[in-house]
């Protein structure tokens, strides 16, 4: 009888397949795409997985509960979608015990006999001995549940007059398993359980039942199969043992029923599965090779052709050693020694170099060699191979990555250290330098919680939870740098940066900690700070000196009137003083030398509050100590600088222009820091005025507020800047001007104060022959809004 769309193979044919299907020691199944219901697995796959033949045939996968991970499960079916068919997945699979077994899987979509089939292959990758372990508390798990199973027993009566071979008792199984209630079976014929509804029996069936009885007394037991039908119609296989037995002096006959519906299922999957085992064999991805005892080629699967370049015929006749690689026979041989006289069932694994045979090149092949030499479908050592080639490249090079790291680590010049997450973070490992960095050894820094080291380490340990925020900062970040210091064993405290990366290893969360001492640094940072207060003092002074013969004009000139209108006070009073007494001067002459000397000293006093008033605008470049971040109208401290510039500018003939704006513009930082700022910049303006050689020249300062940003531009129209010398202007030291009028530092200290101090930006347009625009950018206020 043969399937449909199926050849029934030849016997002892295709049976070698099967065979070799069943002894593989890849573990595989075939299951039927539609629902799922396993049609054959082979004995690795039921060993791996914990499981017997009865357990699994005809039931569907989903019911074994394989996954481990339901995401894994979706994985596979988004592979399948997408290719087809999975190959080498390295997935967890729950076996009948409950435990994992970690394997390869590879899936592949079959079809036989128009019926869609998916063939499943799993290598288990978990310790052998422990699978060795789960096997066997398996086997005896399995033995127990198998032999506490009950079957149907009924006892008949063949004589009985009124009712035909009346059922006397049954068991509980007996009823389960026809349908019926317990008991309700006791009574009626054993007929009611055939498929021919027939109430009374014919002669011709009066007559069989005689014959069937004499065949039970002569053989004593009787085995055959046969249909049953249930109480609600349904039919099901089943096979009957029956013997005659006396009780009371009765003959009856007791029946033995066992519901053979799964075995049915089986056996016409595995009478389909013929043709089914060749396939396997003949599409798998691995080699699958027979030698005899002398270890010549019997078989070799189409993967010997499509993996090593041999052509399966060209095989025969040669032995494996021909083809493997010379420097490896010794132990090639002595493996295969082994399995031959170890006796049947022996497997030994060993990995070995394949020559191709048409690259030349030498294959690593990873292989696994089984005693079937005994069994008369094998007759033979079953190899099972498959290339590891790239694999034992990729292991080779993580190995050379694995010591290349392990050089970085001993030898980085920064400390490096690996910390336990959890708990109070003990120090898992540290290289040579972090342990001196902190004034320990690497032994004694190793094994101790992290804590030690931070300078409030006594809290931390008192109380972990206090250091939850930065656990959650390191959780959420995953890599954080910041500047700390560190305690070191002596109790000195020194500053270091570190950088730290959280990683998960094995599933336990590890903090890596690159660490560097910067005490040098610090103090390279001091050392500089302290240079550039004295550079910007250098150039406040600088600037200072040169509005100092503006200074002396604008001070001199009011002194010289205010010592006119003094002389001229003091004439007055000595004429008032001679008038006295005098008989010619009346009181209307001292009433008018009283208003001219009231005069002459009201003028004396404008004069002198005009110098205090411009003594007082220039305290802002005279101070030599910050003001303090302050808000402040930058319009009028433009219009205060540009009266201190205004004797330089005119005895240049250069016109200072200020665009007054209706409100005041006003920015936050150090007054005198600004004011620096505008000096330099219409400084410069006005040199470069005057180098234009132009008859008139200007420098002109203005405010706009453009998207909430204050903007200053100071625009001369002098000789511009060449394009040679643009890009070199904030350079420090860097200058164009003569001797005595530039030291090189005005434009670098004006954009350090404007991004460092301000939080701004300086922008410069020029054109050559023509002028300079430097634009000045100050960032929104807090409040961003101008205050008239």
């Amino acid at each position: 009888m043969t399937s449909p769309g199926w050849e029934m193979p030849e016997r002892g044919g295709d049976s070698r397949f099967e065979q070799l299907f069943s002894v593989m020691p890849i573990a595989s199944a075939i299951a039927r795409a539609e629902d799922g219901s396993m049609l054959n697995a082979n004995d690795a796959w039921l060993t791996l997985l914990g499981y017997s033949r009865e357990d699994v045939m005809g039931k569907p996968t989903r019911s074994l509960n394989l996954w481990v991970n339901l995401t894994d499960q979706a994985h596979v079916g988004q592979l399948m979608e997408r290719h087809g068919r999975v190959h080498d997945l390295e997935v967890p699979i729950r076996s009948r015990s409950g435990e994992t077994v970690y394997v390869l899987l590879s899936i592949e979509a079959m079809s036989f006999g128009g019926e869609a089939c998916f063939l499943f292959m799993m290598v288990n990758i978990t310790a052998r001995k422990q699978a060795e372990q789960e096997r066997k508390e398996t086997r005896a798990l399995f033995e127990a549940l198998f032999k506490e199973s009950p079957d149907a027993i009924l006892l008949i009566d063949p004589h009985a007059t009124d009712v035909n071979w009346k059922i006397v008792e049954c068991n509980e199984a007996a009823c389960r398993m026809n349908g019926f209630a317990s008991g309700e079976l006791i009574g009626q014929s054993v007929r009611v359980l055939d498929t021919v509804d027939t109430a009374v029996p014919t002669d011709t069936e009066l007559q069989e039942q005689q014959r069937f009885l004499e065949q039970v007394r002569q053989s004593g037991h009787v085995h055959f199969e046969n249909v049953h039908r249930r109480k609600d119609g349904s039919v099901y296989p089943v096979e009957i043992s029956t013997t005659v037995v006396h009780i009371g002096g009765r003959e009856l006959v007791l029946g033995i029923d066992r519901d053979i519906t799964g075995r049915k299922r089986t056996e016409e999957a595995v009478a389909r599965s013929e043709v089914r085992f060749r396939s396997l064999v003949q599409n798998s991805n691995d080699i699958i090779s027979v030698l005899n005892r002398g270890g010549y080629f019997l078989y070799a699967s189409p993967a010997m052709t499509s993996i090593l370049g041999y052509e399966v015929e060209d095989l025969k006749g040669r032995t494996c050693l021909e083809v493997m690689h010379p420097d490896e026979h010794a132990a090639i041989l002595q493996t295969f020694m082994e399995v031959l006289l170890g006796g049947p069932g022996t497997t030994r694994q060993l990995t070995s170099r394949f020559q191709h045979a048409v690259t030349k090149e030498w294959r690593w092949v990873e292989w696994l060699a089984s005693n079937y030499v005994d069994d008369p479908n094998v007759r033979g050592v079953v190899f099972n191979s498959r290339d590891v080639t790239d694999r034992i490249r990729a292991d080779a090079e993580l190995d050379e990555s694995r010591r290349t790291l392990e050089v970085l680590f001993d030898h980085s010049p920064d400390g490096i250290m690996l910390v336990d997450f959890a708990g109070d973070m003990p120090v898992l490992r540290c290289n040579e330098v972090a342990a001196r960095m902190n004034g320990y050894l690497p032994h004694e820094l190793i094994g101790q919680s992290v804590y030690v080291l931070l300078s409030d380490g006594e809290t931390l340990l008192a109380d972990p939870a206090a250091n939850d925020a930065f656990r959650e900062r390191a959780r959420s970040a995953g890599i954080l740098r910041f500047e700390t210091q560190h305690r070191r064993k002596d109790g000195t405290l020194y500053p270091l940066e570190v950088h730290t990366t959280l990683l998960n290893i094995g599933g336990q969360e590890m903090l890596l900690s690159l660490e560097r001492d910067i005490s040098d640094r610090r103090r390279a940072e001091e050392a500089l700070r302290t240079s550039q207060e004295r550079l910007m003092m250098s150039e406040k002074l600088a600037g200072l000196g040169r509005l100092t013969a503006g200074l002396a004009h604008e001070i001199n000139t009011p002194l010289a009137a205010t010592m006119n209108y003094l002389r001229e006070a003091e004439h007055l009073a000595q004429e008032y003083l001679d008038s006295i007494g005098h008989s010619d001067v009346t009181e209307d002459d001292h009433r008018e030398i009283g208003r001219e000397l009231k005069s002459s000293i009201m003028e004396a006093s404008k004069t002198v509050s005009r110098i205090g008033e411009f003594i007082r605008s220039i305290r802002g470049h005279t101070r030599d100590t910050v003001t303090g971040v302050q808000t402040f109208d930058a319009v009028k401290l433009v219009s205060e600088t540009l009266l201190m510039i205004a004797h330089q500018a005119r005895t240049a003939k250069i016109d200072l222009l200020l665009e007054q704006t209706k409100d005041a513009v006003l920015l936050q930082g150090e007054p005198s820091r600004f004011t620096q700022v505008v000096t330099n910049l219409v400084v410069n303006g006005i040199h470069a005025c005057e180098e234009s050689g132009k008859a008139k020249g200007s420098v002109s300062v203005r405010f706009a507020v453009e998207d909430g940003k204050r903007v200053m531009r100071v625009e001369d129209t002098g000789t511009g800047i060449p394009p040679a010398v643009l890009p070199r202007i904030f350079d420090p030291m860097f200058t164009t001007k003569d001797v005595g009028k530039g030291t090189g530092l005005g434009l670098p200290i004006i954009r350090d104060i404007v991004t460092g101090h301000f939080h701004g930006e300086i922008e410069v347009e020029t054109h050559v022959g023509e002028g300079t625009a430097f634009t000045v950018i100050f960032p929104p206020m807090a409040s961003d809004v101008l205050i008239a």
